[in-house]
């Protein structure tokens, strides 16, 4: 089967008639007449525009491999294998990723509730770390340093203020 061949069982599985082939590449229904009967050749772009429009493999139409009928492409498909590969993923962290998804969903599932678990009990334990010396402390502790941080934080602004009127002070007297 030649590529004029391919372009008419495509366009027969996709119940189109030449007119509306046609249409949707922008050509006119003669020139896709001409396509199909060989006597015009394709060029680079149109074989590129039916690929892209109708989701054709591209060796197929070109060479017709993979097969007799024509061979749609799977659009917007997710590659695991390529999103780790993008990320720096290593062969060993990509093994690990496919042997994951090999599991049992059942034991995947145990795994998956395993590490939340972990997770949740690491999480609520960084935050809930508290230095000895204060978990130690009782309730009046805690009231005496925070008063005496208030009389510290006091004595500052005062000290600020001060600064700042003596500043002014100097600067109406120059």
């Amino acid at each position: 089967m030649n590529i004029s061949e391919r372009i008419k069982l495509l366009r027969k599985d996709l119940n189109k008639n030449q007119a509306e082939f046609a249409a949707s590449l922008g050509l006119r229904q003669s020139t896709v007449g001409n396509y199909e009967s060989g006597s015009r050749s394709i060029s680079n772009a149109t074989i590129l525009a039916i690929c892209r429009e109708w989701q054709v493999d591209e060796d197929w139409l070109r060479y017709g491999t993979g097969g007799e009928g024509p061979i749609y492409m799977k659009s917007n498909t997710f590659s695991l294998d390529e999103f780790a590969k993008q990320h720096g993923a290593t062969e060993l962290e990509l093994n690990i990723l496919k042997a994951y998804f090999e599991l049992d969903p059942a034991l995947r599932n145990d795994l998956v509730q395993h590490f939340k678990e972990r997770l949740t009990i690491s999480r609520a334990t960084a935050v809930n770390i508290v230095p000895q010396s204060v978990s130690n402390t009782n309730d009046l502790d805690i009231e005496n340093e925070v008063t005496e941080y208030r009389q510290e934080l006091f004595l500052e602004k005062k000290a600020a203020e001060r600064s700042a009127v003596s500043g002014t002070i100097n600067a109406k007297e120059a």
